[in-house]
């Protein structure tokens, strides 16, 4: 499975450490937990919880990422009152492993602006 899904996760060319890290991370997943877990995220209906979140919110999203598109990421940024969306250039749905320090900056960034309005 992690063979099969690695490509689709991180976005191409893969820098072959993280590849590597994502393969050995999924490996030790069993399947049919993985299966259930996609299939709750994927088929729940999420639009009024999504509503009610009253918290500062920052929604990242790797601009290649082919699992959760940019496109649903900004909207489930403009399904949470006050969300902040921010994209990770060159990242795909594992945006922290691929480009930690862009991902680091935004997420910093987000946390220190609350920090300050505490």
């Amino acid at each position: 499975m992690a063979e099969s899904r690695v490509d689709l996760l991180i976005a191409q060319p893969a820098d072959p450490a993280v590849r590597s890290e994502v393969i050995e991370a999924m490996a030790r997943i069993d399947p049919a937990a993985y299966r259930t877990g996609a299939e709750a995220v994927w088929l729940a209906d999420q639009a009024e919880r999504a509503h009610a979140v009253r918290v500062p919110t920052l929604v990242v999203c790797g601009t290649a990422d082919r699992v959760t598109p940019p496109a649903l990421s900004q909207a489930l940024a403009q399904l949470i009152p006050g969300a902040r969306y921010e994209p990770v250039d060159g990242a795909g749905h594992l945006s922290n492993l691929e480009r930690p320090d862009a991902f680091n900056t935004l997420v910093g960034a987000f946390i220190r602006g609350v920090d300050s309005h505490a």
